[in-house]
């Protein structure tokens, strides 16, 4: 039986005609491989050969959009460099010119608060695992709608699991790539449990962090403690957190940080 090709038009056309519901969170993207800014879901997309996808072959940050403004951008960014340069990938372009390009998104989607994830990948051209056989690195970006959490748990608290899902080795604990396997199964595990966080252990027994989230304790003699980010990803939120902190010892709220 013959069969002819299908036209990548009308698939399109569907898309725009019948959009799914969750598209209606998604406000806007840059893609370095279409070359621009669009507002349009169906341009959210990826070529099946980009190295981060087939293999995770890539780093990202999520950055919050507050009050029209970012979030410590220039820290998520470092770290994004940092990332890149743990498994030797040059950044297509520099630090002025990825601001540059969440900057404009941003203004673009013009929102007051949101969530922009900034996607740097090996890039397209082979199937293979080699690094090698690559086009260049490419950059990918899209701004969300926040979801905040319930307001209920600021009163009630939420309940939280330890993962039986290993925490990831010391060095790739560092890196904040896009293989999020461990990631996604502490949080299915953690869904299917009914509980709203897990909290992963490593092979050494230490508590390290959830599966998107930093661990912080007060303790009872007021100790503000944090697993070791020798083990864990230095999170720029809890990073804030920890220097806001200081504050508190110098008012007596706290003992240490």
């Amino acid at each position: 039986m013959k069969h002819d090709w299908d036209s990548c038009e009308n698939a399109f056309n569907k898309f725009k005609a019948s959009p799914p519901a969750h598209w209606a969170n998604y406000l806007g993207f840059y893609s370095s491989w279409l070359g621009g800014f669009f507002r349009e879901p169906w341009a959210m997309t990826l070529p099946l050969d980009d190295h981060g996808f087939h293999r995770g072959d890539g780093v990202f940050e999520a950055v919050r959009i507050h009050e029209r403004a970012y979030f410590d951008l220039h820290a998520h960014l470092h770290r994004l460099e940092n990332s890149a340069a743990a498994i030797g990938m040059q950044l297509p372009k520099t630090h002025a010119e990825i601001v540059e390009i969440c900057v404009r998104l941003a203004r673009l989607c013009d929102i007051d608060q949101g969530i922009l994830r900034l996607y740097v990948t090996r890039g397209p051209g082979s199937f293979s695992p080699s690094p090698y056989e690559v086009v260049g690195a490419q950059i990918y970006a899209a701004i969300t709608r926040l979801r905040t959490p319930d307001p209920e748990i600021y009163v009630q608290g939420c309940k939280a699991m330890m993962s039986s899902v290993v925490a990831k080795e010391q060095r790739w604990s560092q890196i904040k790539s896009c293989n999020y396997l461990q990631n996604v199964l502490m949080k299915k595990e953690c869904h299917e449990k009914g509980f709203d966080l897990a909290i992963s252990v490593d092979e050494q027994g230490r508590v390290c962090e959830g599966a998107t989230e930093n661990l912080l304790i007060i303790t009872a003699e007021k100790r503000l403690i944090v697993p070791s980010f020798d083990y864990t990803l230095r999170g720029t939120t809890v990073s804030v957190v920890m220097s806001i902190a200081q504050n508190f010892i110098k008012e007596g709220r706290l003992r240490s940080v």
